[in-house]
């Protein structure tokens, strides 16, 4: 798939959540009236269901629904500006969709669907959410952070699988330091991967000696350090391990230049 784009939008975390359910249970006293019993039983049991519903009456009160991210907290707001700025960053094609809920009891910030917009149908290829609010339901003392996608495959007529062969054990490692940064990290390992080179990561981290004690780890030969300054410029830095001797070089050229390095 090709054409493809990004529905998006985001509830925020407990706090938002909360007072976005408040606020719908209000809109509905308000402007429910005409609601079947059955429609509001349905409603009172998770009110989310507004959003899953296809009756006229539930698709007329959609059009003036208030949107969830009207009531993000404030770190919900930073939160989901930064994921944004990532999505902007891949120069993926994406569009706010206040529909998009998830699971009342466990989903949290971001909910997206990925579309193929060269279907007139627009068919929903993946659906996905974070989940993290799920720890403190299994009785954990704080959020964990997780998340998960379905993808929707469709099988071909002959029937056969496909066979992938094991995957190559990579020889570098990508450093990132810097907000600047992080947000370019997406980028490179998807030019890094068109160009079928392996690299390890540890984006959850931040500071740079959980990532060079995970590299050292995994006995790497050389770093792709990318920071503030290789940021702005649209360069990386490559680290030889062993010898700590080091390349600057723009990241048009890194998939060259690592094909031809010793090793």
């Amino acid at each position: 798939h090709k054409n493809l784009r990004v529905d998006i939008n985001c509830i925020g975390d407990r706090e938002s959540i909360n007072t976005y359910e408040r606020e719908l249970a209000g809109f509905v006293r308000k402007f429910g009236a005409s609601l079947s019993d059955e429609l509001r039983q349905s409603i009172r049991e998770d009110i989310f269901n507004l959003f899953r519903m296809e009756m006229p009456e539930i698709m007329r009160l959609r059009e003036i629904m208030p949107s969830s991210i009207s009531f993000l907290s404030a770190p919900s707001r930073i939160y989901f500006k930064e994921v944004l700025e990532y999505i902007e960053a891949l120069g993926i094609e994406f569009r706010l969709t206040p529909e998009l809920v998830g699971e009342r009891n466990h989903a949290s910030h971001t909910i997206f669907a990925i579309k193929n917009i060269a279907d007139e149908a627009g068919n929903t290829l993946a659906v996905g959410y974070r989940y993290s609010r799920l720890g403190r339901y299994f009785g954990l003392r704080k959020e964990i952070p997780m998340a998960g996608v379905t993808i929707f495959a469709t099988a071909k007529k002959d029937g056969q699988g496909r066979v992938y062969k094991e995957l190559p054990k990579p020889k570098f490692y990508l450093v990132q330091l810097g907000r600047e940064a992080k947000i370019k990290t997406l980028s490179l390992i998807e030019l890094l991967r068109l160009h079928r080179i392996p690299v390890h990561h540890f984006l959850g981290k931040d500071k740079l000696a959980a990532q060079l004690s995970n590299a050292e780890n995994l006995r790497v030969s050389h770093l792709i350090i990318l920071g503030q300054k290789e940021a702005l410029d649209n360069t990386a830095t490559i680290r030889n391990m062993a010898t700590r001797a080091q390349d600057t070089v723009d990241i048009i050229n890194l998939p060259y230049y690592l094909k031809h390095i010793t090793l």
